[in-house]
């Protein structure tokens, strides 16, 4: 039967889940994304790339390198057959929860208002042309390709063509994609100790508490 497509974010929620023994915060920012069919999906994958998607990615330049306010921080887009997921993973010290997150949403904005620079397509192009090769190496790997080609009902060419794809990825599509990062409709979920950081997430909107369950 057809798959309904997921309803939209309106606006931004916050949550936070209270863990009172916590030095760091583990925050999950996400929303929603383009189902793998999408004739968009190979320049989002680049953009993805240049936004949070590798290790010289902006977000990463931006709260690892310049503010050094995490060891580790990565966006990705998780297509579905209807509709998909947009995540951003990081952790942070609880005095630095919020400076990181809009740290985040700041790199998302002025993404989408400059788009790439040539250096950075470069970058993306020669990053996903090698993730490529490596990832089709093997009779497993290949037999996943061709599971995904009959799961998603994807084109019987398309692997053999993404090179291709990916090769006429401009800047200008960058741009135009770039709104599909879920930049004002957006879930913001913290896990940390809620009395050092829940009146600075204050400022990000409402703050809903949840309590951590042990499971």
């Amino acid at each position: 039967r057809e798959l309904p497509v997921p309803p939209g974010f309106a606006g931004r929620s916050v949550y936070l889940i209270d863990k009172p023994d916590s030095t760091q915060s583990q925050i999950r920012m996400g929303g929603l994304g383009p189902p793998r069919t999408d004739p968009d999906y190979t320049k989002v994958s680049v953009a993805n790339t240049i936004f949070g998607g590798g290790f010289t990615s902006r977000l990463v330049e931006e709260i690892r390198v310049n503010r050094s306010l995490s060891y580790g921080v990565s966006s990705r887009f998780y297509p579905l057959v209807r509709g998909g997921a947009f995540l951003i993973s990081t952790f942070t010290k609880n005095a630095t929860t919020l400076e990181t997150i809009e740290a985040a949403l700041g790199v998302m904005g002025r993404f989408r208002e400059e788009g790439p620079t040539p250096e950075e397509m470069d970058r993306a192009r020669r990053y996903l042309k090698g993730t490529f090769a490596i990832s089709h190496q093997t009779p497993g790997s290949l037999a996943e390709a061709l599971a995904d080609i009959a799961f998603f009902g994807l084109p019987r060419d398309y692997y053999d063509t993404y090179l291709d794809r990916l090769a006429g990825v401009s800047g200008a599509d960058i741009r135009r994609v770039s709104a599909r990062f879920p930049y004002d409709d957006m879930v913001i979920l913290v896990l940390g100790q809620a009395s050092a950081v829940s009146k600075d997430l204050e400022a990000l909107g409402p703050v809903t508490l949840l309590p951590l369950v042990d499971r």
